[in-house]
């Protein structure tokens, strides 16, 4: 197993044919200017904490199967993640850090 950040990608499952998909995992480097905006939650302000949310979403996202209002496709465009609603934001962060925080050995 390489220890390299692969560039394997997990589709995140909306419901109703709707799906984001995401990188599932990211370099070290990738990763060190957004880690603290989502950890040290008792340092930061709510607006410091969902900017980086947006900024590790903005990173580990690379397509998306959306529809709006009428069900016609919403075309990728990493530039409108900060108009997802707050409940998929969410869904979303707790997918990705999911992916990317180590699993404990017993």
């Amino acid at each position: 197993m390489s220890r390299l950040s692969p560039k394997s990608t997990k589709k995140i499952d909306l419901g109703n044919d709707e799906w984001i998909e995401v990188r599932t995992s990211m370099s070290f480097e990738e990763l060190a200017d957004v880690v603290s905006g989502v950890m040290d939650v008792g340092t930061k302000t709510t607006k410091e904490q969902l900017d980086g949310v947006l900024a590790l979403a903005e990173r580990a996202v690379v397509g998306w199967r959306l529809l709006d209002d009428e069900g016609a496709e919403v075309p990728y465009d990493v530039t409108r993640l900060k108009e997802l609603d707050f409940r998929t934001m969410m869904l979303l962060q707790e997918s990705i850090q999911g992916l990317y925080t180590p699993e404990k050995k017993d």
